[in-house]
């Protein structure tokens, strides 16, 4: 019992660690495969998805553009927390390169993602275009979108984990042996949580909307302000939950690198009633607003504005209520740091 007690308590090593996560890679991929999908084409289609160039590579663009930046950054998120919660440490079979600059994973990822993303859409965008655009049928795009993907994250993976990690740890060691003071963490959040996870929210919600309105649009011949407001209160309420886990659990590496104050947070009784609070007055308003002005049938350009603002304001009120939630004590006591 002992005996086994102590191989499951065992904590890997950075080179095992890193195996890990370049196995887990296909699960990661798996399992946004089948949100997006099911998102795409069945919780937002109405009957109006034909086999069509511009539907089907909406997908694939919607997937590659999105997962192949955030796979490998949560790749390297995940990574660090692990660290700070003693799931791997550095051992002697272990190389670290301490010369290696500590990076925000963003201007890690970031451009290669972009590139390698826009590079291929083209070319497969002038292939299907060239061949027949009703080739591209949804099953096709979802295994197209499935394969890429997985290269591109694998590729981004390997090249730049193993280099975040050994900055990560250099960090933490100059961390312990010099007095650092905390940096200035309002453009730290600024940088690092509201500008990407607002881009990526915006860009997320463009794609499905558009598609969502169009179809709703093309069947019904408009959008009605009811739905609208139903749909937006929905909306808000995931993107809200979605950003306070991000900001909840990455909040734990500013912390563990001295960035911010742990003193500071928020109760858990005042982030219940915001995160339910939030959606709902959200909703309400647009319903409110729209029939003060009498404006109760919209245009997809007009739904879609109001969505995306809404939208923006749920995720950064999200990240900042999971930031602060974050600092709470009873959660950061649970960290447990392992350095050999």
């Amino acid at each position: 019992m002992n005996e086994k007690g102590k191989k499951a308590k065992e904590v890997l090593s950075m080179q095992e660690w890193i195996k890990k996560v370049n196995a887990l890679n296909i699960i990661s991929n798996l399992i946004n495969l089948i949100i997006f999908g099911l998102l795409y084409y069945v919780l937002i289609g109405k009957g109006n998805t034909h086999n069509l160039l511009i539907t089907n590579f909406g997908f694939i663009i919607l997937y590659i553009t999105y997962i192949s930046l955030i796979v490998p950054y949560n790749a390297i998120k995940d990574s660090q927390i692990a660290f700070i919660n003693g799931k791997w440490k550095l051992k002697e079979s272990d190389s670290v390169n301490e010369n290696e600059k500590f990076k925000s994973p963003w201007r890690r990822l970031t451009p290669e993602a972009i590139i390698l993303s826009i590079g291929t859409l083209s070319v497969l965008w002038l292939v299907f275009w060239l061949i027949n655009p009703e080739f591209l049928n949804y099953i096709i795009a979802i295994i197209i979108a499935f394969v890429i993907t997985f290269i591109l994250n694998t590729v981004l993976i390997k090249r730049h984990l193993k280099k975040d990690l050994d900055s990560f740890v250099t960090a933490f060691k100059n961390l312990q042996s010099s007095s650092n003071s905390p940096s200035a963490y309002t453009r730290h959040l600024f940088w690092q949580y509201l500008i990407p996870w607002t881009i990526i929210v915006l860009g997320l919600n463009f794609i499905i909307n558009l598609k969502s309105y169009t179809e709703t649009v093309i069947a019904n011949g408009s959008i009605y302000f009811i739905d609208l407001s139903i749909g937006i209160y929905l909306a808000s309420l995931v993107i809200i939950l979605w950003m306070w886990s991000v900001g909840s659990k990455h909040v734990l590496i500013d912390l563990f690198l001295l960035r911010t104050n742990k003193e500071k947070s928020i109760s858990l009784k005042l982030l219940i009633i915001s995160l339910v609070a939030i959606p709902l007055v959200a909703g309400v308003l647009v319903f409110v607003g729209l029939f003060i002005i009498k404006k109760f049938n919209l245009t997809v350009t007009e739904a879609l504005i109001i969505t995306l603002l809404v939208d923006v304001i749920s995720g950064i009120l999200g990240l900042i209520l999971g930031v602060n939630f974050g600092k709470r004590k009873g959660y950061i006591n649970k960290i447990k740091v392992s350095m050999s």
